[in-house]
């Protein structure tokens, strides 16, 4: 495996993890009781303080 082909699996895994946190933070959003309003970004910064 060449370092190329390590880069093309790197970025399809990063768009497929993207794709797949969205889905999480989209059901974690419609079942939270607390704060269901969250934007993406909103998201991001509380789980990246914790």
């Amino acid at each position: 495996m060449t370092s190329a082909d390590i880069v093309i699996i790197t970025d399809y895994n990063l768009e497929y993890l993207r794709a797949s946190a969205r889905v999480i933070f989209h059901n974690v959003v419609n079942s939270a009781s607390g704060r269901p309003n969250l934007t993406w970004e909103e998201f991001v910064q509380r789980d990246l303080k914790d």
